[in-house]
């Protein structure tokens, strides 16, 4: 793997396909364990290749409510939080980022440097259900990733490149 940007699009292709065939075993594969990782490890490989450190999934962090988070993907106090978003978006989008936000927040206050990767379909977003995302973004470090049906990936919020620095992942 020798780029983020290839990471992301594997994971992507990866979780979908680990979602297809899960359903067809008849089980549920948008809730599925196996799907997340799916997504994830992509990214937790290209982390430890990139910067030669133990990147763990599902990293246990302490949460506001004195128990503990698994943030998606984590280091030493740098974490990544990933949201997938498959189906039922226009209906659930504030929730979606409300619980971003206290995912964000919540690891900010506790001294992480946590980022955000927002992961959707082309067309899957109405500009105003964006302007949610663009908003965190001017205080969080959010990626939106929106890719097609040909899992060509586009970033209306930051470029890839911006998005890496603002992460500090060598830290």
């Amino acid at each position: 793997m020798t780029s983020l940007n290839q990471a992301l699009v594997t994971g992507i292709q990866n979780h979908f396909t680990t979602i297809n065939q899960l359903n067809a075993e008849g089980l549920d594969g948008k809730r599925s364990a196996k799907a997340v990782d799916a997504l994830h490890q992509p990214m937790c490989d290209w982390l430890n290749k990139e910067t030669e450190k133990d990147w763990n999934l599902e990293y246990k962090i302490s949460d506001y409510f004195g128990g503990t988070h698994k943030a998606d993907i984590g280091h030493d106090k740098t974490t990544f939080e990933f949201k997938c978003f498959k189906s039922s978006y226009a209906k659930n989008h504030k929730n979606y980022l409300r619980m971003a936000l206290a995912e964000l927040q919540g690891q900010t206050i506790d001294e992480f440097n946590c980022s955000s990767i927002i992961i959707y379909k082309k067309g899957m977003m109405s500009p105003y259900q964006l302007s949610g995302w663009e908003k965190l973004g001017e205080t969080y470090n959010v990626l939106n990733v929106e890719y097609d049906d040909d899992y060509n990936l586009s970033y209306p919020l930051q470029t890839l490149d911006s998005f890496i620095k603002t992460s500090d992942i060598h830290a």
